[in-house]
């Protein structure tokens, strides 16, 4: 009988863990993984109390997987403004823009951020799309003007920004930031000295982004909606982060693939049993 359940049992239990929680809206317990924290951590050491600091976020991601990755480019966003720092947008996906626009339409309709006594809308600029994805990031390593005519005059080049990161889905995205952007030396830019670069990534391209953290190229990472809901809790507001509203959707319904990966492996070697008993 476990060997012959209807597929549409199981979409119909797929969709009843899935749904529930969220009608619910049921919490878990939230736990910064050690990318996620180590990310915050940089961010917060380089903006907060300070001022005229300038972070640049790059949208390298589309609508079709912005459920995962616009929770964390809410979080980072927010945090940066929070501190009345600036925060610059662009992107090397032709579809970032459009992303990027709903990702701050959201950030300014925030409670935490329309309660700031200064005007949060004249800290964000946005930049532009670019294609090109390496020669962009190349060229604006040298002359941001010349890829984006709109930049602010007091950003002459990559060097300029306190702090880059890269919110992707795909490619151009983290890899071409990393290789062209991520020298973890003192030489790249001679007055900084080496680009603060993080990103922020959908869960299956966390394995190739993970080395990266490791030789310093990356100042820690945001993988999936679990790492951009451990970022919500270093923030302090897990119970109302989206990323941490989509936990418990995620956590049930991993637990019900999880058990039907078991029921299957069992009926596999019961019926393997019987056939050799039968033999």
């Amino acid at each position: 009988m476990l060997n012959n359940i209807d597929r549409r049992i199981i979409y119909l239990l797929l969709s009843f863990v899935v749904i529930l929680p969220l009608i619910l809206e049921s919490k878990i317990d939230i736990i910064a993984d050690p990318y996620s924290e180590a990310a915050f951590n940089e961010i917060e050491s380089e903006f907060a109390n300070k001022l005229n600091k300038k972070m640049l976020v790059s949208f390298d991601y589309g609508p079709s997987t912005s459920t995962e990755v616009n929770p964390m480019a809410i979080a980072i966003m927010k945090h940066v403004l929070i501190t009345g720092n600036e925060v610059h947008t662009m992107a090397l996906f032709d579809t970032g823009l459009a992303v990027s626009d709903e990702v701050t339409k959201q950030v300014l309709k925030d409670p935490q951020i329309k309660e700031l006594s200064f005007d949060v809308e004249e800290n964000i600029k946005q930049l532009g799309y670019v294609a090109g994805g390496e020669a962009a990031i190349k060229n604006m390593l040298k002359n941001i003007e010349s890829v984006f005519p709109s930049a602010p005059k007091d950003v002459k080049s990559l060097c300029d920004y306190d702090f880059i990161v890269t919110l992707s889905s795909g490619t151009p995205g983290t890899m071409e930031w990393v290789s062209y952007a991520g020298d973890p030396s003192e030489k790249q830019c001679k007055e900084r000295g080496a680009i603060k670069l993080t990103t922020g990534v959908t869960a299956v391209q966390a394995p190739e982004s993970i080395p990266f953290v490791g030789t310093g190229q990356l100042k820690g990472m945001l993988a999936g909606l679990s790492g951009a809901s451990g970022y919500e809790a270093l923030m302090g507001y897990a119970d109302k982060g989206q990323a941490s509203e989509k936990m418990p959707a995620q956590s049930w319904a991993h637990l019900l693939i999880i058990i039907l990966i078991v029921i299957g492996n069992i009926t596999y070697f019961m019926i393997n049993k019987r056939d050799s008993e039968n033999d």
